[in-house]
């Protein structure tokens, strides 16, 4: 696998210029005539990009994604093309970055190229999941069967090639022995959680950025709609059945998180200044089921430098439980590795619009409600244009954290931006 921290080194001869004429002595002061080198030096570290975010590199290839691990661990099988996809939401930019075939393509081409090439679910699905009422019939293409890759874990999610590398497909179908109703392992995900996830990696990216951490995030290229439904395991309504296509990355099949217990801590650390928090509520492991925990789900990938899975991310305008990480839940521990009670770790008055545009408890979350109205009337009007304008609408949240370049951390926040109707 491929990963780069975006570092553009000087010229040798341009720094050489800079350095001091001179090794400081013991006392390690600084002379006069080195304090100016050193700061034109840092100026143009700076802007050369030197503590600039970090950029994922996707594999190219399987073997990229299956690594030193033996391939018997992962299942090649062929995923079918689904006739009634549409495309609903694309970064041009990310994708064109990523796949150089698509450079010279419009946008309508690339619209064409994800539906011939990524909109694909697995034998599994189409066989066994109308028989289960997990979902209503999948129109198919047999004649046109694309490569795929299960890792292990990969509940419902494959690795598919294209056309100038591989991408990740989220609620691309499960496998026959895990396929069932009401349960999140049904291989599928709504249109609206499809929506919803892309726009908190969106969300998460611009934040870390933001806030100057050296992790960022496996982004989303784009949200299609399949042109089925599933069986919702939110409320057991049929809903719109979508698809995310996500960079591909390399997990590490030994470990659930892939981030160390510190890393982990310091990111959600950082996203709670904002009001972000990748955890879900626990009621304690022991005797007394009264204490609640927030138990961070922060998953890491490429040697833990970029995190993914936003499904599970919401945001808050206070936090009031101790938290634990998910390594130690999974072996009994009830460790808190954040307290509340510090104001430190509360969300900073000047972020609170980013709760009221998306935030909510539940059913009740705003961003969640209005995906599944953007996805629900996409699929009665089928007007393309209409929902895109209204995930725009959604993304333009994401613009209450500045861009670094708008001034950094301390630049506050655009607080007349109003949450979407």
């Amino acid at each position: 696998m491929k990963t780069v921290d975006i570092l553009k080194p000087c010229n040798y001869e341009t720094f050489k210029f800079f350095l001091p004429l001179e090794i400081p002595d013991h006392s390690g002061i600084l002379r006069e005539v080195e304090k100016p080198r050193l700061l034109f030096f840092l100026i143009l570290l700076v802007n050369r990009g030197a503590f600039a975010a970090p950029t994922h590199i996707p594999p190219k290839n399987f073997q990229e994604i299956i690594g030193t691990f033996h391939p018997s661990q992962f299942l090649l099988k062929p995923a079918l093309r689904v006739t009634t996809a549409r495309v609903l939401e694309v970064d041009y930019e990310l994708i064109r970055r990523d796949f150089e075939i698509t450079r010279t393509m419009s946008t309508a081409q690339i619209d064409e190229w994800l539906l011939e090439s990524a909109a694909c679910i697995s034998r599994d699905q189409v066989d066994v999941g109308e028989k289960r009422g997990v979902n209503t019939a999948i129109s198919i293409d047999l004649h046109d069967p694309k490569s795929s890759l299960r890792p292990p874990n990969y509940g419902r999610a494959l690795v598919i090639e294209v056309e100038g590398g591989i991408l990740d497909a989220k609620g691309a179908g499960g496998l026959t022995q895990a396929i069932s109703q009401n349960s999140h392992r049904n291989g599928l995900m709504e249109t609206a959680e499809a929506i919803r996830e892309f726009a908190f990696t969106k969300l998460v990216k611009r934040t870390l950025a933001h806030a100057g951490s050296e992790f960022s995030v496996i982004d989303s290229y784009a949200v299609i709609d399949f042109g089925f439904q599933v069986k919702s395991p939110v409320d057991a309504s049929f809903q719109p059945a979508g698809l995310l296509l996500r960079q591909s990355h390399f997990r590490d099949i030994r470990r659930s998180e892939q981030l160390e217990q510190r890393n982990a801590v310091h990111i959600e650390q950082t996203l709670r200044e904002y009001g972000i928090t990748s955890a879900y509520k626990k009621t304690s492991i022991g005797n007394d089921k009264t204490i609640l925990y927030d138990v961070l789900n922060v998953q890491g990938s490429d040697a833990g430098k970029f995190i993914f899975d936003f499904g599970g991310y919401r945001i808050s305008d206070h936090f009031q439980n101790q938290a634990i990480t998910l390594s130690d839940l999974f072996e009994k521990k009830l460790i808190p590795v954040l307290n509340p009670e510090s104001p430190a770790l509360q969300p900073d008055s000047r972020y609170a619009p980013l709760f009221q545009a998306w935030g909510g408890e539940g059913a009740e979350e705003r961003i969640w409600l209005k995906a599944r109205e953007i996805a629900g009337r996409f699929r009665t009007e089928a007007n393309v244009a209409k929902a895109r304008e209204e995930i725009s609408a959604l993304l333009q949240v994401t613009r209450l954290i500045p861009e670094p370049k708008d001034g950094g951390k301390d630049a506050g926040c655009l607080t007349s931006l109003k949450p979407p109707r």
